[in-house]
């Protein structure tokens, strides 16, 4: 019995519930001209009312319900999703009673709370585990059993909640709302299945991906991290990480003084009202007199000038190798310029891997051109074959040049991909040139990263994402370019040891096919029901949970990780961590808020 009170929770002794009532319900919306049906398996219990249970019930709880199995027994695992205290005088009381007589029913009301005739009526939905205990020991597994009404069901306690979802060693970002105990995840999965930061203005979302990205740092050593950011906040919630780190503020503002950096930044009222701008003038000062404060041309497109044959063979061969519509026309024109280049030119192994193509004399540059040309034309205009070739076309035709003069997005992925790299803060403040910048970052990552194959991970952060994968895309505002870039690092990256973060507040008009391949996300306050339905047809949650997200303050998320946690997918509410406090600490162990 005691080893059974480890796992749940009595509310000492207080908390007696059983099963009513089982049901499964389809909603049905409509989501960008498509229908979306979304299917929550819901119960409904009878719990005896206590005040000690009623607020309790009122924080964020899981539930088990006893399920006899044919060897025993097992526990479906709920959670709650909404609660209403009942009495059962109030079920005969009409509005059309007299005023007199309903005052009379509700002093029973009031006086019979605790009686035999009040109780808590719990809705909550399956988390779709189930739950034996071996030991002592909470064993969780997926299941698809329904429950039966009539048996008892029991809260979950912290005990229990630590095997449901807390990853041994993992990182700590925040406290699990309702139980006060650390939630800890496997940081690396976090970051490698790609994440979204969903939200409200206001709801910290940058203070939480600034705290995620400290704890990526820390836990993952060969990771660069490359924030792209609009509204002009990162370069102070990581300051102090951008100094101890030796990374780079970068903007395509040109910046004359520290001063001119602060006034440029969101500084939160509440870091301003705790130390003051000093710090963080002295801080911005240390980065301008090391030399980490870099401006970087957005205008112009400038290609990597480090592809050499050897690289474009391996690309081809690496596409014909696949079985795809387009390995056909590939093997023809790895057949062509290996014909041309080892036969008739005599290239040596050597020769590939030592002349880049931008080296190549006019006789054989414009081969490889014509070579690529017909590939282009001859694959669809959308296929992964026609974008590579399409930007190595754009190399092969630009001026060789022996030094560069000014940062461009190809240099920030050479030095991203250098190993003493660890972050760099990328402030853009207008939209249309952030998303050339984007994508020619991005578009350019990736083609390293498959015809080089450097091994250092990188992830990519996207602040206000709405503004790189809008639902509605045109080529003339950029957006059909980054949509396509974006998608690429989302669905390809990965591979490659690239990995994406999308912080957004709108999710009404983003790309939903993009917002698909995301394996965690965090969601907090979104008044919008529109936006929650996106988030509900894009990851499969329940209506009922999200609609509780409508209550959650500032730092607090709903999180569900098909990867990070324990047991994939199980939704659950935590406060994270305050980045400002870690901010100030150690801009106070720098010796910077004193000077």
């Amino acid at each position: 019995m005691g080893e059974q009170i480890r796992v749940f929770d009595d509310v000492g002794g207080f908390f007696q519930a059983r099963l009513r009532e089982y049901r499964l319900v389809t909603r049905t919306s409509r989501i960008g001209g498509s229908e979306v049906s979304i299917k929550s398996h819901l119960v409904r219990l009878d719990v005896k009312f206590n005040q000690l249970v009623l607020d309790k019930l009122h924080e964020p709880c899981f539930l088990a319900i006893e399920r006899p199995v044919s060897d025993g027994k097992t526990y479906l695992i709920y959670e709650a999703t909404a609660l209403k205290a009942e009495h059962y005088q109030m079920l005969g009381m009409e509005v059309s009673l007299p005023i007199l007589v309903r005052q009379e029913f509700l002093d029973r009301v009031k006086e019979g709370w605790g009686s035999d005739e009040t109780w808590i009526d719990v809705e909550a939905v399956f988390t779709g585990y189930r739950m034996d205990i071996h030991d002592g020991i909470p064993v969780f597994r997926r299941s698809n059993l329904t429950p039966l009404p009539g048996f008892e069901a029991k809260l979950l306690s912290a005990y229990a909640l630590r095997y449901l979802l807390c990853v041994e060693g993992g990182a700590d970002i925040g406290r699990l709302i309702g139980f006060d105990i650390p939630l800890t995840i496997n940081i690396e999965s976090l970051i490698k299945y790609h994440t979204g930061v969903f939200g409200f203005t206001g709801c910290g979302k940058s203070n939480l991906t600034s705290l995620i990205i400290r704890k990526a740092i820390e836990y993952i050593p060969d990771l660069s991290v490359v924030v792209f950011d609009i509204a002009g906040e990162y370069a102070i919630h990581l300051l102090d990480t951008l100094i101890t780190s030796r990374g780079y503020i970068v903007s395509s503002e040109r910046y004359e003084s520290y001063q001119s950096i602060l006034d440029s930044q969101a500084i939160p009222e509440s870091l301003e009202e705790r130390i003051g701008y000093k710090p963080l003038e002295n801080g911005l000062r240390l980065m301008i007199e090391s030399g980490r404060i870099l401006h970087i041309q957005t205008s112009s497109y400038m290609e990597y000038k480090g592809v050499t044959l050897h690289d474009l063979f391996e690309y081809l061969e690496e596409r014909a190798s696949k079985t795809e519509t387009s390995s056909l026309q590939v093997r023809y024109a790895l057949k062509k310029l290996s014909d041309f280049l080892l036969k008739i030119k005599k290239f040596t192994e050597a020769d590939l891997k030592e002349y880049r193509i931008t080296d190549l004399d006019p006789e054989v540059k414009a081969f490889v051109e014509h070579t690529l040309i017909e590939l282009a034309r001859s694959v669809h205009e959308k296929s992964g074959v026609r974008t590579m070739v399409e930007f190595i076309l754009g190399e092969l035709r630009s001026p060789k040049e022996e030094e560069y003069e000014v940062l461009t997005p190809q240099i920030l992925v050479e030095e991203a991909l250098k190993p003493n790299f660890k972050i760099s803060v990328v402030y853009i403040p207008d939209p249309l040139s952030a998303r050339r910048t984007v994508t020619s970052f991005l578009d350019h990552l990736l083609t390293i990263k498959k015809t080089v194959g450097v091994k250092r991970k990188v992830l990519v952060v996207l602040d206000e994402a709405q503004e790189y994968i809008p639902d509605r895309a045109s080529k003339e505002d950029g957006t059909m370019d980054s949509n396509r870039s974006v998608e690429a690092l989302l669905r390809q990256g990965r591979k490659y040891r690239v990995y994406g973060w999308i912080a957004s507040q709108r999710l009404a008009h983003m790309n939903v096919n993009a917002l698909q391949q995301l394996h965690s996300y965090f969601v907090s306050t979104l008044p919008r029901y529109y936006d929650r339905m996106v988030v509900a047809d894009a990851f499969s949650l329940s209506y009922e949970l999200l609609d509780k997200v409508t209550e959650l303050d500032t730092g607090e998320w709903l999180f569900v990780s098909f990867k990070a946690t324990k047991q994939r997918n199980v939704p659950s509410f935590i406060k994270a961590y305050n980045n400002e406090d870690i901010l100030v600490e150690n801009l106070r162990k720098l010796n910077l808020t004193n000077t």
